[in-house]
């Protein structure tokens, strides 16, 4: 949205209305949440579509659309510095989405090999969403996962402390940057 209106010149226009930018900011990370929230909803009715297909699967759509949609935004507030640096850069669309790109990449490595690399000591807010979602998302237990879990374990309070935190930052950041920036 912000290199659109950047390459548009739509920005100035929508500045002309009187609504200032940080309003325009917050709604868009609100239209973005909204986005989190739906793709949410739709992964629900995949999961519940596969287990029906597969006739092993007790459909629980309430508890599988938590799950999803807690994971998805605790995803999202773990990715949240990202909003700050497509602000920032919003003028140089493609280094913006490089460093973006680099920034996602990387932690999606971190998650990916969150054992391997040893980064279960890292406090990174994308590892500790992870952390802190992987318990509720699986259904049942054996001891082989549970000896998996205590070592993942995360305390949830701090976890989603830490990740509330960082998003109310990123997006104080991010508005700050805005409001800065020269129209």
């Amino acid at each position: 949205m912000f290199s659109l209106e950047e390459q548009n010149n739509t920005w100035k226009n929508i500045l002309t209305t009187g609504i200032s930018q940080c309003s325009l900011f917050l709604a868009k990370l609100m239209m973005a949440l909204t986005f989190v929230v739906l793709f949410a909803a739709v992964n629900t009715g995949y999961t519940m579509a596969g287990g029906i297909v597969l006739r092993n699967y007790n459909p629980d759509f309430i508890k599988v659309f938590a799950v999803l949609t807690i994971s998805a935004l605790a995803a999202a507030a773990g990715t949240m510095p990202a909003v700050c640096l497509i602000v920032l850069l919003r003028k140089k669309y493609p280094v913006a989405m490089i460093v973006t790109n680099i920034f996602v990449i990387s932690n999606f490595i971190l998650v990916w090999q969150l054992t391997m690399f040893r980064c279960l000591d890292l406090s990174l807010p994308i590892l500790i969403a992870y952390r802190i979602i992987y318990p509720i998302s699986i259904l049942d237990y054996t001891d082989n996962l549970q000896a998996g879990l205590e070592v993942l374990y995360y305390p949830a309070g701090k976890g989603t402390l830490i990740l509330a935190l960082t998003a109310i930052a990123s997006i104080l950041i991010g508005a700050g940057i805005v409001r800065r920036q020269e129209v």
